[in-house]
């Protein structure tokens, strides 16, 4: 049986292309708030792993619902059906100026496709709409209305009266703001339009409910390996014996920074591109339209949960152990002193901290360190160079810090929906009100443990890694309550 395909119809400009583009997970509809934007009908299935689920067509507002109306009723006793009335309407108007519009809506409709009849519900009702929904009932096509409410204003108890004449099905969907549980609804609801496609709308929301859980640990394992890259991130460089230290320093730091950042974009680039967000406005790959850089410490202590930083290590967390710059040269330590204090104290005020509940802490990020000097000899004595170290991280915290932005990253990814067309700007920052403990601590335990054998052994199969983070993850999203309703 041929998958259902439904035709979204309305009047110009009430967001039709919204719906279709949220439906069919396309970001690549194309939306504009100028009326008449689309021209023709176009058609954009909805598939998964290459097959096609359902089909929806974007088609042309409405124009001249009442002289179009005017015709069908005139034409009436030609034949026995109106849907042979608007037939002959199609065929003696089709590629002409004047109806082209209403030609191009009603012509997949009388190809078998539903009426998905779109209103905006912030607008009175009129008898122009009237006329649109007198033409579409003359097709004989099964439909559902949807109401969706643009603007502040709101007439939705004006409209469902209206729409009690035509359409037995009504339903309030907003393209820009529905989740996956109001999508699965509408599913389930255009079941009870044709009986036929009891079994293909119920294997499409059940190869949703399987593709969300995979998008899930796909993405739980891009976390794993980019936890992995940046938690053993090591960087170098070798430097003339003679040369001031200090700007290559600076230029090494800012490399190793940079490749932090960079790891983590490139995780959610493809978290991005898992959920069909193709075509999202970012501002670089670099810095992917996140507000809060993650080496930006003042915002760790507002990320999610706040008991993890008692698990981290408390106080203690923000004393970042690893990240030393290792200058070579002869046999003599230069600032090893302020290096060796900094790195005791920190493993100091990690004992007993895992008792604290909360705390408040001034993180500090990796720093350029201990300056040990080894010689690195060639032919002559003259060639002797500094060697520059930094890295790998090894502050407790911040595995933490990057699982827990990952995770918000994912949460905003997976509930945009496709409509959507601004500007990416994403705050990875939770309120109070947003806290939960979805971090168990058999999950606390897990990850600790895989980050430090995974540390110790990077080349190592990240898999149980990953299936943690994807627990935490889907405890996070309420993943099998969130898809409930399949």
């Amino acid at each position: 049986m041929a998958s259902p395909m439904f035709v979204v119809v309305g009047a110009v400009n009430r967001g039709k292309s919204s719906i279709v583009s949220t439906l069919a997970e396309n970001d690549a509809v194309v939306i504009e708030k100028a009326p008449g934007t689309t021209q023709e009908a176009q058609r954009f299935a909805f598939k998964i792993d290459g097959q096609t689920l359902y089909t929806l067509v974007d088609t042309p507002g409405f124009e001249l619902a009442r002289q179009v109306l005017a015709w069908l009723q005139k034409h009436e006793h030609v034949y026995a059906d109106r849907a042979a009335v608007v037939r002959r309407f199609i065929r003696e108007h089709a590629g002409r100026g004047e109806f082209r519009q209403e030609c191009e809506l009603l012509r997949p409709i009388l190809d078998g496709g539903a009426i998905l009849y779109v209103v905006d519900s912030s607008v009175p009702f009129s008898p122009l709409h009237q006329a649109e929904m007198e033409i579409l009932q003359w097709t004989m096509q099964p439909r559902m209305a949807l109401l969706n409410q643009i603007n502040e204003e709101d007439y939705t108890a004006e409209w469902r009266q209206g729409l009690d004449q035509y359409f037995n099905i009504k339903l309030e969907f907003n393209a820009l703001n529905v989740d996956l549980r109001q999508r699965i609804k509408l599913l389930q609801t255009l079941i009870i339009l044709n009986d036929d496609w009891q079994h293909p709308l119920g294997q499409a929301m059940q190869a949703i409910h399987a593709e969300y859980r995979y998008r899930i640990e796909d993405s739980a394992m891009s976390i794993a390996n980019a936890l992995v890259a940046m938690l053993t991130l090591k960087l170098d460089c070798e430097v003339p014996a003679d040369d001031d230290l200090e700007p290559h320093k600076q230029a090494l730091k800012q490399r190793y920074d940079d490749q932090l950042r960079y790891l983590e974009a490139n995780c959610f680039r493809h978290i991005r591109e898992r959920y069909e967000h193709r075509h999202l406005s970012v501002d670089n790959e670099m810095f992917p339209a996140v507000q809060e850089d993650l080496l930006e410490t003042s915002h760790w202590k507002f990320l999610d949960v706040k008991q993890w930083w008692a698990m981290a290590g408390g106080a203690a967390a923000g004393a970042i152990i690893g990240g030393s710059i290792d200058a070579s040269v002869g046999g003599s330590s230069f600032l090893a002193g302020t290096v060796i204090g900094t790195g005791v104290g920190g493993i100091a005020g990690l004992v007993g901290s895992y008792k604290l509940p909360e705390v408040s802490v001034d993180v500090k990020l990796p720093f350029l360190g201990a300056l040990k000097l080894q010689p690195f000899r060639s032919a002559a004595p003259h060639h002797r160079v500094k060697k520059l170290t930094i890295g790998p991280m090894q502050n407790r915290l911040f595995p933490y810090v990057v699982l827990s932005r990952a995770i918000r990253y994912h949460h905003l990814i997976l509930t945009r929906p496709h409509a959507r067309r601004e500007q990416l700007s994403l705050s990875l920052v939770m309120n109070d009100s947003e806290e939960t403990e979805w971090m168990t601590k058999a999950h606390k335990f897990t990850f600790d443990t895989q980050i430090r054998h995974l540390t110790q052994a990077p080349d190592e199969p990240r898999t149980e890694l990953a299936t943690c983070i994807r627990d935490i993850m889907e405890a996070y999203e309420g993943f099998y309550s969130y898809l409930a309703l399949v």
